[in-house]
């Protein structure tokens, strides 16, 4: 398989189970198939050699929305993570892929573990707090 193929994959659980995205993700990788984009009804992955990547769901925060307030949430947050943010996950062996929603999605480099958010009381945290911007977001 090149690394020029798309394969398309619909996610196997919801979208706001963030350990069970980051676990299917790590699995495909062990298969060679390594995610690029999120498109409109699938997950888009391109064809490579496989190896055990981890992948890290990190919620960001985006700009209230007047959508949230009619129950469409249309999140600002920007497509990519300021510079700074990706910066210091690429120090502590974290890649920027791409975002969903709420989420960032980050793999960790070839040939490193990704030591960064790897305790799994961090993650309640992170996901308690992106609850709460969901609820800021209802009056905007």
């Amino acid at each position: 398989m090149s690394e020029t193929t798309i394969i398309r994959h619909i996610p196997p659980c919801s979208s706001c189970d963030l350990e069970a995205l980051e676990s299917w993700l790590s699995d495909l990788a062990r298969e060679g198939k390594y995610l690029k984009e999120i498109g409109r009804r699938s997950w888009h992955f391109t064809g490579g050699t496989p190896a055990e990547v981890p992948y890290r769901l990190v919620p960001g925060r985006g700009e209230p929305t007047a959508g949230a307030f009619f129950g469409r949430h249309v999140d600002k947050l920007p497509d990519d993570p300021p510079q700074v943010i990706l910066d210091r996950y690429r120090d502590q062996g974290w890649v920027y892929v791409t975002r969903q929603r709420h989420c960032y999605i980050l793999r960790g480099l070839d040939g490193e573990k990704g030591m960064f958010r790897t305790e799994p009381r961090i993650q309640p945290e992170d996901v308690g707090r992106m609850i709460q911007w969901e609820w800021r977001d209802l009056p905007f």
